[in-house]
């Protein structure tokens, strides 16, 4: 991860747990790895592994941040936009940005737009 990510990271391993739901619970209450999941500073790669061992199941969650690198929020990290009116959260500082839209063919939409 070091190669990739020039500033601070963290990882998240659970194994063991069943299915996605129960390592997130797990995760959730440990102080430490909840900070991680809810850092709004983070890129997060995510990997399931199942095999044999002790715990057959693994679940791991690795976060980064890349430096000079700044996140864009779409409506609170919705998965989809239902209108063209969304909020955005801009993290960093930026001489210019170039904004556009995600048009489907014989669908109305704004053109792309500097701002």
């Amino acid at each position: 991860m070091s190669a990739y990510y020039t500033g601070p990271s963290g990882e998240n391993i659970a194994a063991g747990q069943p299915d996605p739901a129960s390592a997130m619970a797990g995760w959730m209450g440990s102080p430490d790895h909840k900070a991680n999941i809810l850092s709004s500073a983070w890129e997060i790669g995510v990997g399931y592994s199942s095999g044999s061992g002790d715990y057959v199941r693994y679940w791991v969650q690795d976060f980064g941040k890349r430096s000079g690198v700044y996140p864009l929020v779409i409506n609170r990290e919705a998965a989809s936009a239902t209108s063209t009116g969304v909020s955005l959260y801009i993290y960093g500082n930026f001489k210019q940005m170039r904004l556009k839209t995600n048009r489907a063919p014989g669908r109305s939409g704004r053109p792309s737009k500097t701002i």
